[in-house]
């Protein structure tokens, strides 16, 4: 729903995506203003494409993330006239029914940007009227940290599809036929020797490489730090993750919260307090809004309260060098996984809106829990509901948790899940409630990719060890 089509004088030139309702951020060389076209370009969920899809690209030996947010530019009020964006495109020749059509107020190429060796590759283009966003029309959040090596990507776009590219011998512009729908393909992140190895002295700091590794290159794909990871936010390991549920009734779980970045989703939560939100630690940022009494994420909802948050507290012992993480270590501790939102106004308790009591006994194995969230219904594909989903898990021994999971698994976490595989928490649904035998026993926090894989159940901070610490903070912080 972030895939972005632009359109130059009245054709497709490149890929894109949004980023924010107003921004959409793409590659520079897609500004073909003052020079040649450049053909078949795609936006990807990690990087931005160079060129078509290719079986293999470019692998940074480093990244840097970039926050467009940062910089302040004058806009104008005047749309540039020689280029639209096209948003909700499926069939670029087919009028499909969400397509949203916008005109570009400003361009905003890196001042970096070298056409030659395709340095910061990167452009803003801000919208004249911000995008109207639904399920087919949403942004993508950008990342918080560096892709690891193996890590699944999907790359999509309009680009070309066979081996020759444009200028090749035998293949003319006028010949070239791009795809009139939108087509994706799955790769992986490759290491950096094998980077270096088929691209030597090309790969740039700011670079990074996805494609199969030891398959021919075809063309090449450079790919560049600068989105998230299907939207997910937080580190790999962390980054939870609901695969196998179903919508849940409609106000049968009113404690849940979304938590929002800016206008971005970006985690679950739970009201434990009229005035406070419990989260994730990894769902740490530097803004929050949150959305109580919602079902459907992307329609008007009479019961809905929107909040903002005056202050954020982590648990003081959750690591947050985790969040930048660029590998998964067997080391790596991610106890604590902890946070509260304090917000900035009381939520109006309703029907729809009811505080969840934290537990007061321990959770038993073998009980059978409910997990909910507008987390990936997809293991691999990040596909994001409109509604609640709710899923069945059953509570398994940390013996049987430590077996499944190379990472450490401490008293202070809980593992749910379903052996045979197919049921889970996923991307999106982290800091939402773990409720056994109708008891809020857990936080969503960390689990394996892809999700729902047999044998690998998901990891929950096991609340009844952090009730004294949820109890002082907010008792040491009222209104």
């Amino acid at each position: 729903p972030w895939q972005v089509a632009l359109f130059e004088r009245g054709r497709f030139n490149c890929g894109a995506f949004l980023i924010s309702p107003h921004w959409v951020l793409t590659a520079a060389h897609c500004q073909t203003r003052y020079k040649g076209r450049v053909w078949g370009s795609c936006g990807v969920w990690l990087g931005l494409g160079t060129s078509r899809f290719g079986v293999h690209g470019l692998l940074g030996l480093s990244c840097r993330l970039f926050d467009p947010f940062v910089y302040s530019f004058p806009v104008t009020t005047h749309p540039l006239s020689f280029m639209r964006v096209h948003l909700g495109e499926h069939n670029l020749r087919k009028h499909d029914g969400p397509e949203q059509v916008r005109s570009v107020s400003q361009i905003i190429p890196h001042p970096g940007y070298e056409a030659r060796t395709h340095r910061h590759d990167i452009m803003l283009l801000r919208l004249l009227q911000p995008a109207r966003l639904s399920s087919q029309v949403r942004p993508v959040a950008l990342p918080r940290r560096c892709p690891f090596t193996g890590e699944d990507c999907v790359v999509s776009g309009w680009g070309l599809l066979s081996d020759n590219k444009p200028g090749d011998t035998g293949s003319h512009k006028s010949q070239v036929r791009l795809p009139d729908t939108l087509h994706c393909a799955n790769i992986s992140i490759i290491s950096e020797a094998s980077c270096n190895k088929d691209y030597p002295g090309r790969v740039l700091p700011t670079m990074v490489c996805a494609g199969v590794e030891g398959a021919v290159t075809m063309w090449f794909l450079i790919l560049f730090l600068a989105l998230s990871l299907g939207g997910t936010g937080a580190a790999p390991p962390i980054q939870s993750r609901i695969i196998g549920g179903f919508n849940c009734q409609k106000n049968s779980q009113p404690w849940q919260a979304a938590v929002y970045h800016y206008t971005k989703f970006q985690c679950g939560g739970i009201l434990v307090d009229s005035e406070w939100v419990l989260t994730a630690a990894h769902c740490y940022n530097d803004n929050y809004q949150i959305w109580l009494g919602r079902n459907n994420l992307f329609e008007d909802e009479a019961s809905a309260q929107h909040l903002f948050v005056s202050e954020s507290i982590p648990h003081p012992d959750f690591d947050l060098s985790l969040l930048n993480t660029t590998t998964q270590h067997q080391e790596e501790d991610y106890s604590n996984d902890l946070m509260l939102l304090h917000l900035s106004e009381p939520a109006k308790i309703t029907d729809s809106v009811k505080v969840l009591s934290l537990p007061t006994e321990e959770p038993t194995p073998g009980s059978t829990c409910l997990a909910s969230g507008w987390g990936s219904i997809k293991p691999k594909e990040f596909e994001y509901p409109d509604d609640l989903q709710c899923v069945y898990l059953e509570l398994l021994s940390n013996e049987e948790c430590a077996k499944a999971h190379p990472q450490i698994v401490t008293e202070t976490m809980l593992c749910a899940g379903d052996l045979a595989g197919g049921k889970d928490t996923c991307v999106g649904d982290s800091g939402g409630p773990l409720i056994c035998d109708g008891i809020l026993q857990g936080v969503t926090s960390w689990g394996p990719t892809p999700c729902g894989k047999p044998n690998k159940p998901g990891i929950y901070t096991k609340l009844t060890s952090f009730v004294s610490w949820i109890k002082e903070v907010t008792k040491k912080n009222p209104k």
